[in-house]
């Protein structure tokens, strides 16, 4: 073997393993989940073939040895892939937004109960209607309580929490306004 096919073959076997290492770094991330870090593996194992092949179309002597350094860089890649997935504890949710999330369920069924009627009472169909001023903000109130609403497998926030349940609270003054701008009368409920 001729010095260049000596440094094509180390430069094989440093990006297979450097392959390896970033697709093992990045299937042990804490955002990856099992079938995320499954998929970065797999692609991690694709994206090396192609070194090995290239050490291979040097010799088979070339291809075995970049075959083992794979194997034997892949062994650790593999056992803190597995290391890191087992590790994890699923995070309870933060208990202070689920009142807010019960709320604002509620008065998202109120407000379908409007859309969704397919009589809809005298002065309802304002409900439905985002061109009213007051549809408008009860819609925009919603859709930013649909944006802030926590995830329960995140880990918890206090800003976002508050800031939950404080677009909760909006939607639900934006929502007895629509109904009073409709001229609805509610007297009880969220």
């Amino acid at each position: 073997m001729s010095l260049l096919e000596y440094a094509q073959l180390v430069l094989a076997g440093l990006a297979g393993v450097g392959i390896l290492a970033a697709s093992s770094r990045a299937a042990a991330s804490r955002a990856a989940g099992t079938d995320a870090a499954f998929w970065y593996c797999f692609a991690g194992a694709a994206a090396a073939l192609v070194p090995l092949l290239w050490a291979y179309s040097l010799g088979p002597a070339a291809g075995g040895t970049v075959l083992v350094l794979l194997l034997l860089a892949g062994i650790p890649a593999a056992a803190h892939v597995l290391n890191s997935l087992g590790h994890r504890r699923p995070v309870p949710p933060d208990p202070a937004w689920q009142p807010a999330a019960e709320v604002h369920a509620a008065l998202a069924a109120r407000w379908l109960a409007y859309e969704l009627n397919p009589a809809p009472a005298p002065g309802a169909e304002v409900l439905t209607d985002p061109a009213a001023p007051a549809t408008a903000a009860m819609v925009r109130a919603l859709d930013r309580a649909n944006r802030l609403r926590p995830d329960p497998s995140a880990l918890p926030a206090a800003q976002r929490t508050s800031a939950y349940i404080l677009a909760v609270a909006e939607f639900s003054r934006r929502l007895d306004e629509a109904e009073a701008a409709a001229g609805i009368n509610r007297t009880a409920g969220p």
